[in-house]
């Protein structure tokens, strides 16, 4: 068939085609009266899909990163974040409101407040911008002042209920750390008194947990102070100390002008336990 054969068809069946154009254009000016406007409102909002977990410090897979976008979007439209919009809005006290759920359901079917929410989820859509990790929360309404309204409102109840689920979830981790912590404090209080306990049969300690080279250096010191207390001790005058009369140059109470013969003995001891340990 040639092209002028097809212009010959064409006007054979021109009343066929003005008829079939008339009633196009008529239909669609009748749905344009009848139809309400619809005004579209959009909110964004920055998804933290880069940043690493703040615990593990891991990032997220594509794999992982596609679930959680659908997860998100999911839970925008979902009846936990709609049932507070339609609470912050007041529909449910609102009388025109009532009216319309009552001639919509005739008393039966779901609560105003699923209902309310039903008909917010229906307007509401949401997509992350491409190549970014924005999102993009989209709501439709007959009144541009309602759908910039309620597509604010769905945006901030979904930071809420976000921030809600990070907190609980944190909370939940933090609670798994510290019965870990606790766990690890008993295994490490249990193998102390172990090894106390086997220190003690083995003669590695003294009784009060207290190792032998301390105990001595109690003692010695239990001994400085008796021999200073002690009446009537003969007091030495020692100008310049000799160096054989005091090797424990690390100890202060060896160079005092006037001092007891016994303390220097006892610091001399000390300075050499110190050395050996």
């Amino acid at each position: 068939m040639s092209f002028l054969q097809f212009l010959r068809i064409l006007v054979a069946r021109r009343s066929v085609l003005l008829a079939a154009l008339l009633g196009s254009v008529l239909v669609a000016a009748a749905m344009t009266q009848i139809l309400p406007y619809r005004y579209v409102s959009k909110a964004r909002i920055m998804l933290d899909t880069v940043k690493p977990d703040p615990v593990t410090g891991q990032v997220m897979s594509n794999q992982f990163l596609r679930a959680y976008v659908r997860t998100q979007i999911e839970l925008i439209r979902d009846y936990q974040v709609a049932g507070v919009v339609v609470d912050k809005l007041g529909w449910a006290n609102d009388p025109a409101t009532i009216e319309a759920y009552d001639a919509s359901t005739k008393g039966q079917g779901t609560d105003i407040r699923r209902w309310l929410a039903q008909q917010i989820i229906d307007g509401t859509s949401a997509n992350v911008i491409e190549a970014s990790n924005i999102l993009e929360i989209t709501y439709q309404s007959t009144s541009p002042d309602a759908a910039a309204r309620i597509v604010d409102l769905v945006r901030e109840v979904y930071i809420d209920e976000s921030l809600q689920y990070r907190r609980e979830a944190a909370g939940r981790t933090a609670d798994w750390y510290k019965d870990q912590a606790e766990k690890a404090r008993t295994v490490l209080v249990a193998a102390e008194g172990a090894r106390s306990k086997y220190a003690r049969e083995n003669g590695i300690v003294l009784q009060g947990d207290r190792d032998i080279e301390s105990a001595k250096l109690d003692a010695l010191t239990g001994q400085s102070v008796a021999a200073t207390t002690a009446p009537g001790l003969p007091q030495i005058s020692m100008p310049t100390p000799p160096a054989a009369a005091c090797t424990n140059t690390r100890s202060p109470g060896c160079t005092p002008v006037t001092a007891p013969i016994a303390i220097c003995a006892v610091m001399n001891t000390v300075g050499m336990l110190e050395a050996a340990s």
